[in-house]
């Protein structure tokens, strides 16, 4: 895939622009993927956004976003601290910041 990006072919057929957006592209698709911890504290931490947007028709979307951001990293913070690996240590960080986070149900 490098080569055809590389190539003058693939300059000529794709243009600059896009050709510059395809070899970003690849570059990030290439890159090793965080560890599955890593991805499993970032998706817990999206809940917050999610809920967010679910429910900006009942308040202001900028506020609830805020809100969410604060939220997420307060979060992300205590998860970190916390090692990561530890499900029931990231459950307490969720139920720490938010007791109707579904992590924050896993902790006996």
């Amino acid at each position: 895939m490098r080569a055809v990006a590389e190539s003058d072919a693939a300059r000529v057929a794709l243009g600059e622009e896009r050709l510059a957006a395809y070899r970003s592209a690849l570059e990030r698709d290439t890159a090793p993927a965080p560890p599955a911890r890593v991805q499993v504290i970032e998706s817990a931490a999206m809940w917050w956004f999610s809920m967010a947007v679910s429910q900006f028709e009942q308040e202001d979307l900028e506020t609830a976003l805020q809100q969410a951001q604060v939220s997420a990293g307060q979060f992300m913070a205590c998860a970190a601290a916390a090692g990561e690996a530890d499900l029931d240590a990231v459950s307490s960080c969720a139920r720490e910041v938010d007791a109707g986070h579904p992590l924050a149900q896993m902790v006996p």
